[in-house]
């Protein structure tokens, strides 16, 4: 999981990312030239027999040619997450016409790519809907080749992307359609009058990270088996920090300045960031 608050690297999973070509990062997003920059890391990501791939992307122009987001590989047996020349979205060498065409609106969008092994379902969702269904063959896996990239194809190719990513998450599972628009919600979950009628229960671990883009230092409480406010970080604005937590455990977060309350969060199994805004 990478929120690119602190760096370029892995908030959640020990990947180690190398910034090249003049790759930034601005606001909390990796921020990408389109002629040179990229972010190479030092593995593979996507490492499992079932996945799901889900990013924040924006063009800040539209470019002449194909644009990568994300991959991993090498032709015709690699992955990625792009478009083409005529704007529609690709996912890989197998899947190069999803038929679902890319916004061109130069906003930030949410993208995410399901893939089950077994059965060879493959999904495509946008802004957490769910736009196009693929049959892929059962041994499809992204291998060899390069390792994954942020903002462009693996060699030979370029592709760069002109624009920013964010909120980069790679799961080892098939998430649901529900935690998938979850992790496309850059709102709370949950407004604060929701407070008195909340309080944790059991569930698995998990983690979320917490991304503090509010302009000022904010106050990041547990709401504990009673429902009360435990305090867990003061953290100041422009950085973000992973809470170890459990499903069914809600997170409320107030201004340390302000007083403001921003919110209620709900974690959900396989970990996200949640942006502070």
């Amino acid at each position: 999981m990478f929120s690119f608050a602190n760096g370029f690297s892995a908030d959640v999973g020990g990947a180690v990312g190398t910034p090249l070509g003049g790759a930034t990062r601005s606001g909390g997003r990796l921020a990408l030239n389109g002629s040179t920059a990229y972010v190479q890391l030092d593995r593979p990501l996507v490492q499992y027999l079932d996945f799901t791939v889900a990013l924040f992307a924006r063009e800040a122009v539209t470019q002449p040619g194909y644009v990568e987001f994300i991959s991993q590989g090498f032709s015709g047996a690699g992955g990625y997450l792009g478009r083409d020349p005529s704007g529609i979205i690709r996912m890989s060498d197998v899947w190069n016409n999803t038929g679902v065409a890319m916004p061109n609106d130069h906003l930030e969008h949410h993208y995410a790519v399901t893939y089950q092994a077994a059965t060879g379902f493959t999904s495509l969702y946008v802004d957490g809907q769910l736009r196009a269904t693929q049959y892929l063959p059962a041994n499809f896996r992204f291998r060899g080749g390069n390792f994954t990239r942020f903002g462009r194809q693996f060699d030979p190719f370029g592709e760069f992307l002109n624009g920013e990513l964010d909120d980069v998450t790679v799961h080892g599972r098939v998430l649901s359609a529900a935690e998938i628009q979850t992790l496309a919600r850059r709102t709370p979950d949950l407004s604060c009058s929701a407070e008195g009628s909340l309080v944790s229960g059991g569930g698995a671990s998990t983690f979320v990270t917490f991304e503090n883009q509010s302009g000022e230092a904010i106050r990041v409480h547990w709401l504990d088996f009673s429902g009360g406010r435990v305090l867990y970080r003061v953290l100041p604005a422009g950085t973000a920090y992973t809470q170890q937590t459990y499903v069914t455990h809600p997170w409320i977060v107030t201004g340390a300045t302000s007083g403001r309350c921003y919110g209620i969060w709900q974690p959900i199994a396989s970990g996200r960031i949640v942006r502070i805004q």
